[in-house]
């Protein structure tokens, strides 16, 4: 596949990707469950898959994991059932995935920290020589900053030595009488496909280590079982909308009909004025064809993707014109509001 331009990769319903992302986090932040539910299935059912959980994954990381580290087990579970499905007939998964995470007390350590060491001079932090003694791991009971930096500072390639540093603070641990299961171990084995940082996963388990110790309140392991009937109903409203088939004229004609039939967000715009919506509107089936849904949808009529011209070129015009007629969604023809909600510009 040739390499599209990343800002303008679109989704099912022609929302820029980057943007479906942070808008996504900022949702599942701001707890609001609907909207999250709306930018996770825009990403779920435009074939997605693999980067919803990556977002999911670090938000859990970054955000819940110190306070509810009983709900990793179970993320991990949804996480493999939904790999191990080749077509996307299991969208009540993700569904239950942020249904339960969005009820769960937020803590935000492991995000400033984070942060914070994204300003650190490396080589300052290796040239101190820091080891992991007692004393050393008394002074980060309520800080961690130090030891931030000593475990987000590993790189990536270094595995062995970052299990080594994780190994001998929970010695440190269980010396204090604490009772901890090491299984990280067999959770980065599970997760080796999800691009996270293995060390921000580690920084998670060492701060919820010490919030143990030091006896602070976790979140309740309470999880919502809706029944499928229920669960049917509430996602009802994010499957993907088709357009009607019309046996009168033997073709699909209401394409530019869907967006005002799906309830949308506007997206949390991240990327300032630089949206070219000119070359959007122009070159829209090329960049959507990145997205797999829209290239499933190319290839069923035959079309090739060319990269020098930007564009889609189908093997016949009856191809064409059927294509176009059920799947071009018009959105250079939508109201100010659609293109305000998709485009954000």
């Amino acid at each position: 596949m040739a390499k599209s331009n990343e800002c303008y990769i679109l989704t099912r319903y022609l929302y820029v990707k980057r943007e479906v992302e942070n808008s996504l986090k900022q949702a599942l932040l701001k707890k609001c469950e609907k909207e999250t539910l709306f930018w996770a299935y825009e990403l779920y059912y435009s074939g997605f898959i693999e980067d919803l959980l990556c977002i999911i994954f670090n938000i859990y990381y970054e955000y819940y994991y110190i306070v509810n580290p009983s709900f990793e087990s179970y993320l991990i579970v949804k996480y493999k059932l939904l790999m191990n499905i080749d077509e996307l007939n299991q969208p009540q998964i993700i569904y239950q995935i942020i249904s339960n995470l969005i009820i769960r007390r937020k803590n935000e350590d492991v995000s400033k920290l984070l942060n914070m060491n994204k300003n650190i001079n490396v080589d300052v932090c290796v040239n101190k020589k820091i080891t992991l003694t007692k004393k050393f791991l008394d002074t980060q009971n309520d800080k961690y900053d130090e030891l931030a930096k000593i475990i987000l500072n590993v790189s990536v390639g270094e595995r062995e030595k970052l299990m080594k540093k994780y190994e001998k603070i929970v010695e440190y641990f269980m010396l204090k009488g604490m009772l901890i299961k090491n299984n990280i171990r067999n959770v980065l084995k599970e997760l080796k496909n999800v691009f996270i940082e293995p060390s921000i996963i580690v920084l998670a388990h060492i701060i919820q280590h010490y919030k143990e110790y030091n006896k602070e309140e976790m979140g309740k392991s309470v999880y919502i079982n809706l029944d499928e009937e229920d669960e049917e109903e509430e996602m009802e409203n994010f499957y993907t909308y088709h357009t009607q088939y019309d046996e009168k004229n033997d073709m699909y004609r209401n394409g530019w009909k869907v967006l005002k039939m799906v309830e949308l967000y506007g997206i949390e715009c991240s990327r300032g004025n630089d949206c070219n919506t000119k070359d959007i509107y122009e070159h829209w089936l090329y960049y959507a064809s990145f997205s797999p849904i829209w290239k499933k949808r190319i290839e069923n009529y035959e079309g090739k993707i060319c990269d020098v011209e930007r564009k889609v070129i189908f093997e016949n015009e009856e191809n064409m014109d059927e294509f176009y007629n059920r799947y071009d969604l018009e959105l250079d023809e939508q109201s100010s509001e659609i293109k305000r909600k998709i485009m954000g510009c």
